[in-house]
């Protein structure tokens, strides 16, 4: 009995340490399970000991406890704040924080965006490869397709047989492509034996390129320009970028041109504050070609009757917006001189032609200049400064005439109108005090020299009173102006069948004198308004539910008609002086 009693605890016993083992002997093989989400507490933390933890899930997790990894499969996600990495394969190493990626690898990792066939990543230092991969490094903006990236510690990184754009797409624009490279830590890609392509075309060999990194401008060479023409041959642009200061900057540049010479340039761009901004441009050549008369020149140029004998070519030109003592006195300077009359057209394209400067002055100023077949180049310097009743501003002017240049004609026959100066004040609309009047005016101050032709000054004032009178259903404002235009013809030129464009005669005379000229303007203005407000069927009522929504409620139609009854008379005094000087802008357009 005693026998049977010990035989059935050891039964008992032995019973019991299978239930208890039998979990173990079946870890000791592949433990799958399928369909989780597993959570696992031990992923290690990031090298600067941040509290968060590595969350990891997949649809297929399998682990061994004989081994120090763990193996899923479909959807592997691992995250840690704004880090997350993707594939369709992961194995992870325990002790080490390996891990080992294959299949669509997806990660942002640390404002990167990294793609790959394959990826390995040391969690804990954030350290890792891609091969055949692609990278989105975010500090230089660029884009890095590489048959091996590796991301080293501090964000850079190196990469072999890479493809480097900042243009986005399987396609871009431009891109460069290396035999080996780096990122490095402040953002600068460097590359070496590289190939500049246009689309997929190569363009250029660089035993050494550099990009400077988004975030701050740096000194460097810039991306040479390439071209060929019948008219200048083959051509090369190369240009230094010089990074002077915050607010300074100067490009040099040297274009070779095979036919015509070697052509400097030099460009300075400044801003001192958020009021004040400028760029300045010059370029000069000493031409190997010249055409002393104008079968020498090319079949575009013919026609104009003028040649071009000089090989000193230039262009100067440049733009100005900023203050003079203070930043209520506004400034702004137009620069363009050049050297003769087909220099822009024949210089029209590249980084220091005519086309990209008139775009970059339009962008940055939205003020342009003469277009490259006209003959004058205006130059003007002008200031402002407005208070709460009135207003001043002054104007000089220069107009460069190209077809007295280069032996196409005498200087001291040239007829362009120069204003030197122009001065102008306003005064803004405003009641009269103590009487129901409104008063504004405008005078203004010119002196017209040329070389050639009538030159003086002019004096022209126009003062305005009306009375607004607004009743219930219409408003009438009758209102009179004055016109005094005052001349003083400093010099004067004996020619007939002349035009020009603002100190012009009528007729002629052999001696300078003065003129005056009268008139007056009176009108009337009447207006109503007739309107209708449409409710719009449908819209919700004002209730708390519907708050934060919107919606048509109403539709409101107007109409204005206005009346204008004008008379505008005018004279002049020949008694002072018998030739009739007229201004533009007469009659006045109201």
């Amino acid at each position: 009995m005693k026998s049977r009693s010990r035989n059935l605890a050891l039964l008992a016993a032995l019973s019991a340490l299978i239930l208890l083992t039998l979990p173990a002997v079946l870890m000791g093989k592949d433990r799958v399970l399928s369909g989780i989400r597993a959570y696992v507490p031990d992923m290690p933390k990031r090298a600067e000991e941040e509290p968060d933890k590595w969350t990891f899930s997949a649809d297929r997790v399998s682990a061994q406890h004989t081994s120090e990894y763990i193996e899923a499969e479909g959807n592997c996600t691992l995250s840690m704040g704004a880090n997350l990495v993707r594939a369709d394969f992961a194995r992870y190493y325990r002790e080490t924080g390996w891990i080992l990626l294959r299949g669509n690898v997806r990660a942002r990792w640390e404002g990167d965006f990294l793609e790959a066939d394959e990826a390995e990543f040391d969690l804990n230092n954030m350290l890792g490869w891609l091969k055949n991969g692609r990278a989105f490094v975010a500090k230089p903006h660029v884009y890095v397709d590489s048959e091996m990236i590796e991301r080293k510690p501090g964000g850079s990184y190196t990469f072999k047989n890479a493809r480097v754009t900042r243009c986005s797409g399987d396609s871009p624009a431009w891109s460069v492509t290396s035999s080996e490279g780096d990122v490095t830590i402040d953002g600068r890609v460097r590359l070496y034996h590289t190939a500049f392509r246009v689309k997929n075309l190569p363009v250029a060999y660089l035993p050494y390129a550099s990009l400077p990194a988004q975030r701050g401008r740096q000194s460097g060479f810039l991306f040479p320009e390439f071209g060929s023409s019948s008219r200048l041959g083959f051509n090369m642009d190369m240009a230094y970028y010089w990074v002077i200061n915050d607010e300074m900057d100067v490009t040099v540049s040297e274009k070779f041109m095979s036919k015509r010479g070697l052509m400097h340039g030099v460009e300075l761009r400044h801003t001192e504050d958020e009021n004040s901004k400028g760029m300045w441009q010059a370029n000069w050549l000493v031409d190997n070609e010249r055409a002393t008369q104008e079968s020498d020149e090319d079949d575009t140029f013919q026609g104009d009757g003028l040649t071009r004998s000089n090989r000193n070519r230039w262009w100067v030109r440049g733009k100005y917006d900023g203050w003079l003592y203070s930043p209520k006195w506004k400034v702004l300077a137009d620069i363009d001189l050049v050297s003769d009359q087909n220099y822009l057209r024949e210089f029209r394209h590249g980084r220091t032609g005519f086309d990209k400067t008139r775009d970059e002055f339009v962008n940055e100023f939205g003020r342009d200049i003469d277009d490259a077949d006209s003959t004058l180049r205006t130059n003007t310097l002008y200031a402002s400064r407005s208070w709460d009743r009135f207003g001043v501003a002054g104007k000089v002017q220069y107009r460069q005439n190209l077809e007295y240049r280069n032996g196409n004609g005498d200087s001291k026959d040239d007829p362009t109108v120069q204003t030197l100066p122009e001065l102008d004040a306003f005064a803004w609309k405003d009641t009269i005090p103590g009487t129901p009047l409104e008063f504004d005016g405008s005078l203004k101050y010119d002196y017209f020299q040329r070389s050639y032709g009538d030159s003086g000054h002019r004096l022209d004032a126009r003062p305005q009173i009306s009375l607004p009178l607004a009743s219930k259903f219409v408003t009438v404002i009758p209102r009179a102006r004055v016109y005094a235009t005052f001349y003083d013809t400093t010099s004067h030129e004996k020619e007939s069948n002349r035009s020009n464009s603002r100190f012009d005669t009528e007729t002629n005379s052999t001696k300078p004198g003065s003129q005056t000229r009268f008139g007056w303007e009176a009108a009337v203005s009447m207006f109503t308004e007739l309107g209708r407000i449409y409710e719009v069927s449908g819209s919700p009522q004002l209730r708390a539910a519907n708050a934060g929504q919107s919606s048509w409620r109403s539709i409101r139609h107007t109409v204005i008609p206005r009346v204008i009854i004008r008379t505008v008379t005018a004279w002049a005094d020949r008694r002072s002086c018998p030739i009739m000087i007229r201004a533009t802008g007469w009659p006045p357009r109201i």
